[in-house]
């Protein structure tokens, strides 16, 4: 991610999430190396702060550039709530519908049986 787009979507954050996969990548590494690599992780989220890759193993290499999209998708979601939620140009920013009354009858989807559907 761009370092502005980076800085922008960083501001103000608390908290951020960590993935099953993100542990099942450091289980492949030394306890050293874990425990940099969730270090770095950590200062990215928060802080946008980028490792420095060629000091670092190739496996915290490759495990880096795996997590590296699902941590900025999760600060995009981040900057787009913080904004007041779905992004400009998507359906969900002009609401569902859930708060418009409806008076038709809504059509039932339930089978009246649980006998198999053949097709013929």
């Amino acid at each position: 991610m761009e370092k502005e787009k980076l800085a922008e979507c960083i501001e103000g954050r608390k908290a951020m999430s960590l993935y099953h996969s993100f542990v099942e990548a450091a289980d492949e590494m030394t306890q050293d190396e874990a425990r940099d690599f969730f270090y770095h992780i950590v200062r990215y989220g928060l802080r946008g702060e980028v490792p420095e890759l060629e000091t670092k193993s190739p496996l915290f290499r490759i495990a880096w550039k795996m997590c590296l999209p699902v941590l900025d998708k999760d600060l995009v979601k981040y900057h787009n709530g913080k904004n007041g939620g779905a992004p400009e140009g998507n359906s969900n920013r002009k609401g569902n519908g859930a708060d418009k009354q409806t008076t038709e009858v809504q059509p039932s989807f339930n089978r009246d049986s649980t006998d198999a559907i053949i097709n013929k």
